[in-house]
């Protein structure tokens, strides 16, 4: 399983980076073997800084070396693939791009969409929305561009009200936000206040031009409410502003705010003390006595939350998400709502309110409402999400768990005599680009097991885990499998790699099969297959194309996939690609090999497999038990089916 994130960082200061980290950790928590890669939207103004040129992919090592970090997990180095485009132009185009060329089952967008531009997409996979609703109006970008999902989740009930205002069908699900144990860090040292002191705190980021979250409010409010106290009082209340971009100045300009309402001697600027990462900012919440953030309008409202777990009241406005995540705290009816449909909230409310809360604390009453922690435990919330993106875990771990027994039963066999590339009459091809070495590692015992020794070995990978490979043929005793190492963006982009001169230009042997980690042969491998100039599995399912959209491609020719478990003569990968000079159809896509040479059968004069015969070499849709290959086998049968055709590979192994 693949899944395709498009968001922001998981090392970005922000709500949504953090978020999407946590989504990603309890989905790989429950099951480690999907893949995962993140569109970094929020770097790409930053490649010049991650020391990035041309390259749309980049490793974890640049990430983390030029970037705040919170930890050092390792399934963030590992297991992610980090793709950070061009530009900021069209996101569609960016996350098409991506999706088709890296095989993503599903796409997950978890991001404000009226930054989309409306546009016909063509997406193969499935495609789901986490949106964050703000408003109770929607824009026409953001329908058009909520329009492409197949589904959509949500974070508040009042997010669900207005996207059914406009005939969406939405699920609620919460945000994880849980309590962490961490260091403790003297906040009031290190920020020079007092134990008795007062302690109000901001945290939110200053990047809307019409103040979305109330900054302006919340320092009037603020100074309204040091009036209220007689002059020895003042100096011992304080307001903690806790900015993550840094900016005081721009957008809004609070520098000049707080220089008009004399607030210099009350206000704290956190970031400038080098306070900016999480463990941070829990500090900051065990230290305030209270949290400001009566927003004009939140999708969920993160920090107020984070606060509530750590036992601090909040002031939140009356409106959008906000009055559903009020346990620990009052929310104030707001003064009016703006043109955009923002409610602005009330300053002489908020200062009333803040005025209690001191008192509270001077009289030493310490009467709260506690907040159920469950209700955001990434245990429970992670649940939701495997039922919304339709996760078959069982399904996916079957595979696993297969591949398992086979490596144990082909370990107690004699791995067979490998020859060298010139020594044999076929060459198998794999692009190993992940660290997944254990899968990868029974995908090659298998396949030297169900070939001759007519069939050498070519692996193409990358110096992260090239090392790693010899490693595992050394422990094996196999010799003589040819390696190559590449850039990663070479490895990931293999479906153009393949028409490049220095692939086609590098390979001595007309036929290629091509082989992947999801290529499971099951029987003794048939030679007259190298027949073929194309050979592949087939498209056609029950119902016709498995994917509506290449149809218009595939009329009146063979549905064949060109990439995975394929036979490709190599001869035609230079022909094909002096034709994507001239047309760019299809580049993106697992069938341009296939439709390319079946567009020009009589020119090349080549042997196409027809769907019988691409059915006996490979199947991932029907129970076939003389099909030589079962390909992606797992997510497109029932667990009997699947069971079926596992038992008759097991069988094979033992009788072979």
């Amino acid at each position: 399983m693949k899944i395709l994130f498009s968001g922001y960082s998981p090392y970005s200061i922000s709500g949504y980076g953090i978020q999407l980290k946590n989504i990603i950790k309890y989905l790989h928590k429950y099951n480690k073997h999907i893949d995962i890669g993140l569109i970094c939207w929020d770097l790409v103004d930053k490649r010049q800084q991650l020391k990035i040129q041309d390259s749309e992919k980049i490793n974890y090592q640049q990430l983390s070396e030029n970037l705040y970090r919170y930890d050092d997990e390792e399934l963030f180095e590992k297991n992610i693939d980090y793709y950070i485009p061009l530009n900021c132009e069209n996101h569609w185009k960016s996350i098409e791009k991506y999706c088709n060329e890296f095989d993503y089952d599903k796409l997950f967008v978890f991001q404000d969409v009226c930054v989309f531009k409306p546009e016909e997409i063509n997406i193969n996979c499935k495609k789901y929305l986490y949106l964050n609703v703000h408003s109770n109006k929607l824009n026409t970008v953001e329908q058009l561009s909520i329009n492409n999902f197949d589904k959509i989740a949500t974070t508040s009930n009042y997010g669900l009200k207005v996207l059914s205002k406009y005939n969406y069908k939405a699920t609620k699900i919460n945000h994880i936000v849980e309590k962490k144990n961490i260091k403790h860090i003297d906040i009031i040292k290190l920020l020079n206040i007092n134990v008795d002191d007062f302690v109000c705190l901001i945290v939110a980021r200053n990047d809307t031009i019409n103040d979305r979250k109330s900054y302006k409010q919340h320092l009037i409010a603020f100074k309204l409410f040091l009036d209220e106290l007689p002059d020895s009082e003042k100096n011992k209340c304080k307001l903690l502003i806790h900015n993550n971009t840094n900016n005081y100045d721009k957008p809004i300009n609070i520098n000049e705010i707080i220089e008009i309402l004399n607030l210099k001697n009350n206000v704290i600027y956190t970031f400038s003390k080098n306070i900016y990462t999480n463990d941070d900012i829990i500090s900051l919440y065990n230290t305030c006595d209270l949290l400001l953030f009566a927003s004009k309008c939140e999708g969920f409202g993160l920090p107020c939350i984070e606060a509530q777990l750590y036992g601090k009241p909040v002031i939140t406005n009356n409106t959008t998400s906000l009055k559903e995540i009020t346990y620990n705290g009052t929310c104030v009816d707001p003064f009016f709502t703006d043109n955009q449909g923002w409610f602005v909230p009330s300053e002489n409310n908020i200062k009333k309110t803040i005025l209690n809360y001191y008192n509270i604390k001077k009289n030493n009453d310490k009467n709260q409402v506690s907040i159920d922690e469950n209700l955001f435990k990434g245990n429970n919330i992670i649940n939701e999400w495997i039922n919304f993106l339709n996760l078959d875990i069982k399904k996916d771990n079957i595979y696993i768990n297969h591949l398992n027994s086979v490596k144990i039963r082909l370990l107690k066999k004699k791995t067979r005599n490998v020859k060298t590339i010139d020594q044999c009459k076929y060459l198998g091809i794999m692009f190993i680009d992940d660290n997944k070495l254990n899968e990868w590692e029974t995908i090659i015992l298998n396949y030297l097991y169900f070939t001759s020794e007519e069939f050498s070995l070519k692996i193409f990978c990358t110096n992260h885990n090239i090392n790693q490979i010899k490693n595992m043929f050394y422990e094996n005793n196999i010799k003589n499998i040819n390696m190559v190492e590449l850039p990663s963006d070479k490895i990931k982009d293999k479906r153009k790699f393949i028409y490049s001169k220095y692939f086609y230009e590098t390979i001595d042997h007309e036929k290629c099969l091509f082989l992947d980690k999801n290529s499971l042969i099951i029987n003794k491998f048939n030679e007259s297959f190298f027949y073929y100039d194309l050979i592949g599995c087939s498209l056609v399912d029950k119902n016709g194309l498995i994917h509506d959209n290449i149809n218009k491609y595939f009329f009146n020719i063979v549905p064949i996939n060109s990439f995975g478990f394929t036979i490709l003569n190599i001869k035609y990968c230079e022909l094909i690609s002096n034709k994507l000079k001239q047309d760019d159809i299809l580049t993106d896509s697992d069938f341009l090999f296939s439709y390319y040479l079946q567009l020009n059968k009589s020119f090349f004069n080549t042997k196409i497999a027809n769907i019988f015969e691409s059915n006996k070499f490979c199947s991932k849709y029907y129970c076939l038990k003389n099909t030589l290959c079962l390909y992606n086998f797992n997510k497109y049968n029932d667990l009997n089916k699947i069971n079926l055709m596992y038992n008759i590979h097991l069988d094979n192994i033992d009788k072979l």
